[in-house]
């Protein structure tokens, strides 16, 4: 259904996707007709980083949403099947993560057109002020205050293991941090996949993103920020992101 060059633009596009701890995370792809088969090498799970495999699904989840985007500017249809399971990431070669049912009569998403804006910062943000245009994602909360943020990278320094007083510093200058939570019983590839849609929207604002999971994987840290912003009993915190300009602000003229 797919031809080599939409094939070669789908796993492309796909692997410039937010990846979190993971850092660079490639997946096995393979297209057969109307389906497309996504496998994960399991060597790659970091187990003592990511005991229950929460990071890997998100990072996973964020992938296959890309990949969604991108087929829709073909026109082409997908229903994700989610195959990723703890026990098969545990054994060794290779586990499956998803299945891609194509069909016809998509119409081309907006957000795909951000796909290739999106930007990883893992410095400070650039200084001034932000207009965020009234953006209120209904699947995260905002923390825009100074005080807030300053809470945030007191408690990124110490959950942090490599260059804690950077992190803190970068979430300081940051625009806004988004708490990215989702419905408890949601599955942490479908979470990851919601998450991609925030970072997409945070590129439509030409902010660029750094994502901290140990903010998220830390339980107390976790538990800390849900009762802070009022994470409601039904949802979970998956990530945070901060959020932040890279161009001065004389050159900030909207989205």
């Amino acid at each position: 259904m797919l031809t080599d060059s939409q094939i070669e633009e789908v796993e492309r596009l796909a692997a410039t996707a937010p990846d979190g701890a993971y850092g660079d995370l490639p997946l096995i792809w393979r297209h057969e007709g109307a389906t497309s088969y996504i496998d994960l090498d399991t060597s790659l799970w970091q187990r003592d980083l990511d005991p229950d495999g929460r990071l890997l699904a998100l990072a996973c989840g964020a992938r296959i949403e890309a990949a969604v985007l991108v087929l829709s500017q073909h026109n082409v249809s997908v229903r994700v099947a989610n195959m990723l399971s703890l026990r098969l990431l545990a054994a060794e070669g290779r586990a499956p993560v998803a299945i891609l049912l194509l069909s016809g009569g998509e119409t081309a998403k907006p957000a795909q057109r951000m796909i290739a804006r999106r930007q990883d910062w893992t410095v400070p943000f650039a200084a001034g002020p932000v207009d965020l245009f009234g953006w209120s994602p209904d699947r995260a909360r905002l923390v825009t205050d100074a005080p807030g943020r300053d809470l945030i990278a007191d408690l990124a320094r110490e959950v942090t293991k490599a260059n804690a007083e950077g992190v803190a510093a970068q979430i300081r200058s940051a625009a806004v941090v988004a708490l990215h939570t989702s419905p408890v019983e949601m599955k942490h590839l479908d979470s990851g996949r919601m998450l991609y849609r925030l970072w997409l929207d945070a590129t439509g604002l030409r902010l660029a993103g750094r994502q901290i999971d140990a903010l998220a994987a830390d339980a107390a840290t976790s538990d800390l920020l849900s009762k802070r912003y009022a994470v409601a009993p039904d949802r979970r915190l998956d990530a945070v992101v901060c959020f932040g300009p890279t161009d001065p602000p004389e050159d900030r003229s909207g989205p």
